[in-house]
């Protein structure tokens, strides 16, 4: 079955005020996470969410989705999905998603992510539609969507290794 976003979750933007500037004045220990993907922002005193979440970034490399975890708040660069089912699997979502906001994102596309300048918005993150496997009662199945993450984290993980594996052999000297 096809569905909405808007159908799933609530879409909310990140809020404007959240810059390095904010995170000097205000600094603690919950991060703050922005347009980059790899590390937040920087750390606050204070928190917007606390528990496990589908994050999108919506300037830079738009499109990029990924799970955040414990108490952080996002700036107005990201979106956050809050569930309005418990009936969803995040990882899920985050694996079937992507590739179709990474093609939906809007301006300079770069090479292997390299110079790359996209933009997406909350309205067009709300009106894509994501395949949910169903049951044969006609409700989410859960389980199917549990099998399907497991075996996309499972390949995340292969090709992680590949990479190190891959590194190690690069930076290795050769001497005759």
């Amino acid at each position: 079955m096809n569905e909405p976003i808007h159908k799933l979750f609530y879409v909310t933007r990140g809020n404007s005020l959240y810059t390095k500037n904010y995170c000097k004045q205000n600094a603690g220990e919950y991060p703050i996470y922005s347009a980059a993907n790899d590390e937040p922002l920087g750390y606050m005193n204070t928190y917007d969410y606390d528990g496990r979440y589908v994050s999108i970034s919506i300037n830079g490399i738009a499109g990029v989705t990924k799970i955040i975890e414990g108490c952080f708040s996002i700036n107005a660069d990201r979106v956050i999905l809050t569930p309005k089912t418990f009936d969803i699997d995040l990882d899920y979502v985050v694996y079937i998603l992507e590739p179709i906001l990474r093609n939906l994102s809007k301006g300079r596309k770069g090479i292997n992510n390299k110079n790359e300048f996209s933009k997406l918005t909350p309205r067009m993150i709300d009106n894509v539609k994501i395949s949910i496997p169903i049951d044969s009662n006609g409700d989410y199945c859960l389980d199917e969507m549990r099998e399907v993450s497991k075996k996309h984290l499972n390949i995340l993980e292969i090709k992680k290794q590949l990479n190190d594996k891959v590194s190690e052999l690069l930076s290795t000297e050769i001497s005759f």
